[in-house]
């Protein structure tokens, strides 16, 4: 029974540790896509300072993951996987809410680049052209 345990206790502790570095990659690389989408940074106007702050949340998720290695506790594959686990959510968070940064209107999220285009909201009047108010389908057309 006490074997049982520490064989669990192990397995928790290494998913706990992908886990950990999965939420560190996610919330410092969306931090680095949402850096490359607000200053613009594929604008090819060669700022290479611009690419020096996008890469400094990776860095600090690499000195993470390196951490977690140096102390031979956990092993470099586990390492791996919660990196580009975490990676791969913040590049679906982010681009499920904001266009990719090298597009014109990176700047801006998808829901606020959609009511530039449409400021109504594609939205129809409730009354007909004589004031009569529609009822049931004739709403929605």
């Amino acid at each position: 029974c006490v074997m049982v345990k520490r064989v669990i206790s192990k397995k928790v502790t290494r998913v706990s540790q992908v886990v950990i570095l999965l939420v560190s990659f996610a919330g410092l690389g969306f931090l680095s896509w949402y850096l490359a989408g607000k200053i613009k940074v594929f604008d090819r106007r060669g700022h290479v300072a611009k690419l020096c702050i996008i890469f400094l949340p990776l860095l600090g998720a690499a000195l993470v993951a390196v951490s977690r290695v140096d102390d031979y506790r956990h092993h470099w594959q586990d390492v791996c996987t919660g990196g580009v686990l975490g990676l791969v959510v913040a590049s679906l968070c982010y681009l499920q809410f904001f266009p990719l940064p090298s597009d014109e209107n990176g700047l801006w999220p998808h829901a606020y680049i959609r009511h530039i285009d449409n400021p109504e909201g594609g939205h129809t009047s409730a009354t007909h052209s004589d004031g009569s108010p529609k009822l049931g389908a004739d709403r929605f057309v």
